[in-house]
């Protein structure tokens, strides 16, 4: 386990942002840092109407998971590659995989030719 992630841990952060940390979460120092806190994400997809999310920055995963978790079917872009293998992963651990497409691309590409919509609370 690399030192930042034991600080991490150390911290409380990492169950903040992920209760199920412990269970096969994978995130690097850029997703542990940006990623939207579990709770705040469930809240956030509680208010979004509709059946369909289009998630255009996915990083690590955790918009997606709660869009997911709340019953939404998501699509999802990242750019990184190891960061759509992480979300993939993380969805996993969270049951919500298949909930979610995973995308590998530019969402201002591939938005373009997408029919999904997102909705800002």
């Amino acid at each position: 386990m690399s030192s930042w992630r034991v600080f991490a841990k150390v911290l409380g952060q990492a169950l903040f942002v992920f209760s199920k940390f412990d269970e096969g979460i994978q995130i690097d120092q850029e997703g542990l840092y940006s990623v939207i806190p579990e709770e705040v994400g469930l809240k956030q997809a509680s208010l979004i109407q509709g059946k369909t999310v289009l998630d255009g920055f996915t990083g690590v995963g955790g918009s997606a998971i709660a869009f997911a978790r709340a019953g939404k079917l998501v699509t999802t872009i990242e750019t990184n590659h190891d960061r759509v293998e992480m979300a993939r992963n993380n969805a996993e651990v969270y049951g919500a995989g298949d909930k979610i497409k995973f995308i590998e691309g530019d969402f201002f590409e591939s938005s373009a030719n997408d029919q999904s919509r997102y909705s800002e609370p």
